[in-house]
């Protein structure tokens, strides 16, 4: 393997998500190795994928079936599901807003850290509020960031539709592996996964 052809390009989020960490007493950490040359390594482009729209049951059989595509197609993935994350990292919240704000907080920074490792990073979790989303996706460049909506026919408890999700799949009209497929091509057109 040829060494990584530097200088390593800057990805610092926005100013406003460092001002917004500072303000929360929370300091990015500086280290030599960056986010480009781990990527570079894996030979593909990190990310995180935000599905959600559906349940969290329907969401999570997706989430797994395009685990299991990016595997088979060489790709470096991990399925972060927001519920398994309460159960662990956040033993200590209940299910008050600024706890359930806190749980979005720590899912958003374990998905940062493992894009900044060079991962495809797929995130299980149906945030009901646009502004929820919002903060999540402060933690990342645009370029690093696709929020996929499984838009229901029916969904039974209010979600706020995405102004401008990345993309949109009719979950009612296909079954949970095309899904996964949908997604999957939107990757390719982005340039995440080869062709």
């Amino acid at each position: 393997m040829q060494p990584f052809p530097g200088p390593v390009p800057s990805t610092t989020p926005p100013a406003t998500t460092d001002a917004l960490r500072q303000a929360r007493g929370i300091n990015r950490q500086n280290t030599a190795m960056r986010k480009a040359a781990r990527a570079w390594i894996k030979g593909q482009k990190p990310g995180l994928v935000w599905l959600t729209g559906a349940s969290d049951a329907e969401n999570e059989t997706i989430a797994n079936l395009l685990d299991l595509r990016l595997h088979a197609l060489g790709r470096h993935s991990v399925l972060l599901d927001a519920e398994h994350l309460r159960q662990h990292l956040g033993r200590d919240l209940g299910h008050s807003p600024e706890d359930q704000a806190e749980c979005l907080r720590r899912l958003g920074e374990v998905a940062r850290l493992m894009v900044d490792a060079g991962l495809i990073v797929i995130a299980c979790c149906s945030l009901p509020l646009r502004a929820q989303r919002a903060l999540v996706k402060t933690l990342f460049i645009p370029a690093e960031f696709v929020e996929v909506h499984l838009a229901l026919e029916d969904a039974s408890s209010p979600f706020e539709r995405p102004e401008q999700a990345g993309l949109e799949v009719a979950t009612h009209d296909c079954e949970a592996g095309q899904a996964a497929d949908q997604v999957v091509g939107h990757l390719r057109h982005i340039g995440w996964v080869p062709w």
